[in-house]
């Protein structure tokens, strides 16, 4: 059944696709600053998608009494429509029981998944794997709370403060009736879905909160993949979600979430191999296309603050002895080099140089990279090579065979005829 579907989506990287819980809607959130902020830590140094779930906030009412599995398939259908191929899904209290509808559904679009204050099952009266009658009294009781009282004591109970549960409870309220949510809700119960839920895990359950004490270790423990954090505030929840998430940047690439598996990984291999350059080599002479070289590597090297090595190789003739001369050659190389490192200042990263004398370019080259322990050398091929300017010189056709690390050749721009 298609429906509209209210979310937000903001920042880039991993993908956090989370679905509000009972009470909570995206209007709610702009009213309690406590809790905007901390779903937008949440969100930093990622992509966070946070929606409405179906009969809340702006998204469409129920027409009937919807199930789990639908709310599974809406997580899917607002990642779609977000263009996201794979996500971390994170879920509070109910939502935890929505996304774990949605991993079953579609394993492989789940790079993992945040069980936040979420209990194995609802409508069980057992502490550890379910709620306490003093729960199931106020949320499901025959007392005369209204819906929003219902809601807010929901909220409260599982750690919000009172100022906050009732903004959110009074937003969530105006969106209409919610009786059938809370019949959903009473029938939630993730235990039969675990066994087949095997992506990794972080389940949270804060300390100091007797409501709530014995939900995290029972779902971790049904869980095939899972670890438990028990953090004792905001700021030791928010470094166990973060360190998670960063786990998986490493592992799946960066861009895990906008490009297909196969793909990813290979993005993100290309990457790690560019961001590892720490030292890179950079042959000069007095010319543009040095200059060119000189400037890709710091492009190159700039994130990870790579140190460039510049070095010019002045060829001596078997006709002389092989040792350190003054003249107009080594006065070139000096200037080349002097121009590379002024290049290197402006990007604001460290260089060294190194003036050689050798019987080839190609033995100076090689060797500078041996003993350096480069990752890359760059060479940019001289702007009036003829016949054919794209030619590349014997060195570099030398260097490109002979060296044991990367080696990139620039041809620059070139004029059409």
């Amino acid at each position: 059944m298609s429906a509209t579907l209210a979310y937000i989506a903001s920042g880039t990287g991993i993908a956090v696709i989370a679905p509000l819980c009972f009470g909570t809607t995206l209007e709610g959130l702009q009213a309690t600053s406590a809790q905007q902020s901390f779903i937008n830590a949440i969100g930093s140094g990622h992509e966070l998608i946070a929606y409405d779930q179906r009969g809340s906030g702006r998204s469409a009412p129920l027409q009937f009494l919807n199930s789990w599995e639908q709310r599974g398939a809406d997580l899917w259908s607002i990642a779609d429509a977000a263009g996201i191929e794979r996500a971390v899904l994170y879920g509070v209290f109910d939502a935890g029981f929505t996304i774990a509808q949605a991993a079953a559904q579609q394993p492989g679009r789940v790079l993992g998944m945040i069980f936040n204050l979420v209990p194995p099952a609802v409508g069980v009266l057992d502490p550890k794997e379910g709620i306490t009658q003093t729960l199931a009294d106020a949320w499901f009781g025959s007392s005369p709370l209204s819906a929003r009282q219902r809601a807010e004591s929901a909220l409260q109970s599982i750690g919000l403060a009172a100022r906050d549960a009732e903004s959110l409870a009074i937003a969530w309220e105006s969106a209409g009736p919610h009786v059938q949510g809370q019949q959903l809700l009473r029938r939630a119960d993730l235990r039969p879905l675990t066994p087949c839920l095997g992506a990794r895990s972080l389940v949270i359950e804060p300390q100091h909160r007797p409501a709530i004490a014995g939900w995290g270790a029972s779902l971790a423990a049904m869980l095939p993949n899972a670890h438990l954090a028990r953090p004792a505030g905001a700021g030791e929840m928010l470094g166990a979600i973060h360190g998670f998430l960063a786990l998986i940047d490493l592992d799946e690439g960066h861009y895990a979430s906008r490009l297909a598996a196969d793909v990813s990984a290979a993005v993100g291999e290309t990457e790690h191999a560019v961001t590892a350059l720490k030292r890179i080599v950079v042959p000069v002479v007095d010319s543009v296309s040095s200059e060119r070289a000189a400037e890709m590597a710091c492009r190159l090297g700039r994130p990870q603050q790579a140190e460039i090595v510049l070095v010019h190789v002045v060829e001596v003739p078997l006709s002389r002895a092989l040792a350190e001369e003054s003249g107009p050659a080594r006065e070139r190389g000096e200037k080349a080099l002097h121009l590379g490192q002024a290049i290197v200042a402006r990007h604001g990263m460290r260089s060294r140089t190194r003036l050689l004398f050798e019987r080839s370019a190609t033995h100076g080259i090689l060797r500078v990279a041996r003993e350096e322990g480069a990752d890359l050398i760059v060479m940019a091929i001289g702007e009036k090579r003829r016949p054919d300017p794209a030619e590349m010189s014997a060195t570099m056709k030398e260097v490109l065979r002979s060296a044991s690390c990367e080696v990139l050749i620039d041809k620059g721009q070139r004029a059409r005829t």
